[in-house]
């Protein structure tokens, strides 16, 4: 996983830790990104990535991303989020062409063919489909352990997303914070991260994800 500090504005958990967060990327393979290439040879034209999202900043395309809040005074850290921009975008794309029997589509100013993307949905991206989410939060433990040397890892809920992140994620499976942290056996805790432990007054009923390696 490609890591890097944050450098785009962003709804993100309010940190009392004073440490800037740090972004990671998960980027296609290049069998994937050659498919890319011939029809958008341009990377910063590639109408299913974000540019105000935390993509990789070099030449190669992002398949996914997570943020993190870091603690380095408690040795912990937060996944505030993982989520997949360019799968949603070719959704959207499929679904609109569909709703209007159409055979092209102008999206974030490039036009694309039903071929195109259809091709793309069915292609390339099949098995990114089934295991994205899986694949970024194991990039995003390992990076977190392996890198960073942090044993202790929180991870949102659906309830601690809601109301500590100021609508971030707004839309996202509800199965990205409960069944995927379950399959990496993160626990159900009402503890939360030392850097949100002063606000803790205001928050009742709050749980999070918790993992400790």
């Amino acid at each position: 996983m490609a890591g890097r500090r944050e450098k785009a504005s962003r709804a993100h958990t309010e940190s009392k830790a004073g440490n800037p967060p740090c972004d990671g990327q998960l980027n296609l393979n290049g069998e994937d990104a050659r498919f890319m290439d011939r029809k958008v040879p341009e990377r910063g034209n590639d109408p299913f990535e974000h540019t105000y999202h935390p993509i990789h900043e070099g030449r190669h395309r992002t398949l996914a991303w997570a943020r993190i809040d870091l603690d380095w005074d408690s040795g912990e850290a937060l996944i505030e989020e993982i989520q997949n921009d360019r799968i949603r975008e070719v959704a959207w794309c499929l679904e609109r062409l569909g709703r209007q029997n159409g055979r092209t589509i102008r999206h974030r100013g490039v036009d694309l063919d039903a071929a195109f993307v259809l091709s793309y949905w069915n292609g390339p991206l099949r098995r990114s489909r089934q295991w994205w989410d899986e694949a970024m939060l194991c990039a995003a433990v390992r990076f977190i352990v392996g890198e960073l040397g942090i044993r202790k890892i929180f991870y949102h809920s659906p309830v601690s997303g809601a109301r500590l992140k100021r609508g971030g994620a707004g839309g996202a499976p509800v199965s990205i914070y409960t069944d995927l942290p379950r399959r990496f056996c993160f626990e159900k805790t009402t503890a939360l991260p030392a850097f949100l432990k002063p606000r803790r007054a205001a928050m009742a009923g709050l749980w999070m994800h918790r993992l400790c390696l």
